[in-house]
């Protein structure tokens, strides 16, 4: 699989850094994920990286087959951006920072650095890669 160089969420965030999306990618995304996964329980000790790549436990990202693993198949922006006004992320939108959207900027840094990577995209403007 050929890895993206920057790949921005719907909302704004920068998969590009993350393990989940990284997985297949990279072996120390792997093993980031897989360490995860057995700190909660959902893996065991004997299972390996390979586990989560046979059974596709990782990211697709945003727009992926929500008939499969998906982590946010219900995601409200997700919904709105994607599904029904067709946009590839939400600072396409007219309506941007909407009410969801400003809902949804108070749950966090990483949400508000999202925020400030679709108003750069908006102006034009590279956004922000963050490390994970």
């Amino acid at each position: 699989m050929k890895k993206d160089n920057l790949r921005i969420s719907i909302c704004g965030l920068t998969c590009s850094s993350c393990p989940l999306l990284n997985l297949p990618y990279d072996e120390n995304s792997g093993n980031k994920v897989l360490e995860w996964f057995q700190s909660k329980g959902w893996y065991s000790e004997d299972q390996t990286v390979s586990d989560i790549l046979r059974n596709g436990d990782y990211c697709k990202g945003c727009c992926g087959d929500r008939n499969d693993i998906h982590w946010s198949p219900d995601c409200t922006l997700l919904i709105c951006c994607f599904d029904k006004k067709h946009l590839k992320n939400c600072s396409e939108c007219g309506d941007f920072p909407c009410e969801d959207y400003r809902e949804w900027i108070g749950k966090g840094d990483n949400h508000k650095m999202a925020y400030r990577n679709l108003s750069l995209i908006k102006n034009g403007k590279k956004p922000v890669l963050v490390k994970f």
